[in-house]
């Protein structure tokens, strides 16, 4: 794989710079380190690291970053949501609920695909999940 695209400092993470100078250059050469040697291409690391920041219960900030990097590698709305609906039952509905709106949010403003008529599809079978495991 090549080199993986650069991801921006958050901005909530600006004053590790000043605080801890080598961590941010530490983490980032981790990540391409991992990249570059998994199988995965750009957009398939991406949409593992969706379903893990829904695992995790990241903020908003993450799930903008990688969803956004997510479709410009070329994943469709259906695939970030599909790798969703592939951890829900391992991560528990209070985590989908909780990640739902950040992911929402982060797909506003892209172009729909033919691919993406199936999120709502997608996201209503999470739904279902939801009611049928009360």
């Amino acid at each position: 794989m090549p080199e993986p695209t650069p991801i921006a400092v958050p901005a909530e993470l600006e004053g590790l710079k000043d605080t801890a100078p080598g961590l941010i250059s530490a983490l980032r050469d981790a990540r391409v380190a991992g990249e570059t040697s998994s199988s995965l291409d750009e957009r398939e690391i991406e949409l593992v690291r969706i379903a893990t920041l829904v695992a995790l219960g990241a903020p908003a900030a993450s799930f903008r970053a990688h969803v956004t990097r997510a479709l410009s590698a070329g994943a469709s709305a259906d695939e970030v949501w599909g790798s969703v609906a592939a951890i829900a039952t391992l991560v528990g509905v209070p985590r989908l609920i909780a990640s739902a709106p950040h992911i929402a949010a982060a797909l506003e403003g892209h172009e729909p695909s033919r691919d993406d008529r199936a999120t709502n599809q997608t996201f209503g079978r999470l739904q279902k999940a939801d009611r049928t495991s009360e």
